[in-house]
């Protein structure tokens, strides 16, 4: 049975800063000038390297060229001495005398893409350069590299007549090769789509809808994934107090207090709240969600009315109560009733 080409994959910090140059913003790297990656060993000689897949924003006007070099050791002959490769691209060195050292070990260069086929490359060590060109400071931005080696070519199922290296036929069949192993890894990885850990936020969203969440567009990405980790406690719930409180306080980033029908007469409630009670309840299908989080544009409020209606029991009524943060206590600031029975500040 054939085996999968491996590969190397450079996509958060610490990856990054093993190479040269470039300025390292998060989990990704910012192309301005130039960028040198780091040594790459296969661990074999003419080792036959495969392809790199790269994930980049590249703004309007910049463009990216990435010039890749080979060798067999790791260590060259400069000026008659022995100098590690890694020890030159990260020395002082102007960036026009390390390329005129690195001349014989040019391989090729090409515009950067998301795929690139190197086939042509058969050695222990690969590394390359990242040229950023941009009139201004949106620089491009590189989130993920995966450079694969030792492939299983598909003209080893030929007659031996097609195995050539470097033949076209083997250039042309590593198109369609490299399509139909994409393909295969999204299909294996199939359940890794599914997990709150490893989306991004418009999938995310997708799997919120599939769970029947009507307000998913309402949460980013942290809070949906806090909804999906927890998604059996809090469906399996739904409709209590509990609940309700703990969407609402995720969705506000404050604390939400659920004050029901039955604790209108309750003394705490009457000297806490500068409201009457009757104004807030008129019937025992009334129950009030209470928020300090001081003032909130009317597109947040619109959210959490939304999400009050997704969480609260069907037959019954919410109020919504905005309250000073803590921050706000003793300022001038008064509540008004509206004609809802919801109070604004």
């Amino acid at each position: 049975m054939r085996g999968k080409p491996r590969y190397f994959i450079v996509n958060k910090k610490s990856d990054f800063s093993r190479g040269y140059g470039g300025m390292i913003s998060g989990e990704s790297l910012k192309v301005g000038g130039c960028y040198f990656s780091e040594v790459f060993d296969s661990g074999e000689r003419e080792t036959r390297w495969y392809k790199l897949e790269t994930e980049f924003k590249l703004p309007v006007n910049c463009s990216l060229q990435i010039t890749f070099y080979s060798c067999e050791t790791p260590e060259i002959e400069i000026d008659g001495k022995l100098c590690k490769i890694s020890e030159m691209l990260n020395s002082r060195t102007p960036y026009t005398d390390k390329l005129r050292i690195l001349k014989p070990f040019f391989c090729f260069s090409a515009p950067l893409s998301r795929e690139l086929l190197l086939t042509r490359i058969k050695a222990r060590y690969l590394f390359f350069s990242i040229q950023g060109v941009c009139p201004d400071s949106n620089f491009p931005v590189i989130t993920k590299i995966r450079l694969s080696f030792d492939p299983f070519m598909w003209t080893n199922y030929l007659p031996e007549i097609y195995r050539s290296d470097n033949s076209f036929l083997e250039r042309y069949l590593a198109i369609f090769q490299s399509l139909f192993e994409h393909t295969e890894e999204q299909i294996d990885c199939c359940a890794e789509y599914y997990s709150q850990d490893s989306s991004d936020c418009d999938f995310l969203r997708w799997i919120a809808d599939c769970f029947g969440i009507k307000t998913a567009g309402l949460w980013n990405e942290s809070q949906l994934k806090y909804i999906l980790s927890n998604a059996p406690r809090i469906f399996g719930r739904i409709g209590t107090k509990e609940i309700l409180s703990e969407m609402c306080g995720l969705y506000l980033g404050c604390k939400v207090e659920i004050v029901e029908y039955y604790q209108s007469e309750d003394i705490s409630f009457a000297e806490g709240f500068p409201i009457p009670a009757e104004r807030i309840f008129t019937n025992p299908f009334e129950f009030a969600v209470v928020a300090s989080c001081g003032l909130i544009s009317e597109e947040k409020y619109g959210g959490l009315v939304k999400i009050v209606d997704d969480f609260k029991p069907a037959y019954m009524t919410a109020n919504i109560i905005i309250l000073p943060c803590d921050e706000q206590k003793g300022t001038n600031d008064s509540l008004v009733l509206d004609d809802k029975g919801i109070t604004l500040l």
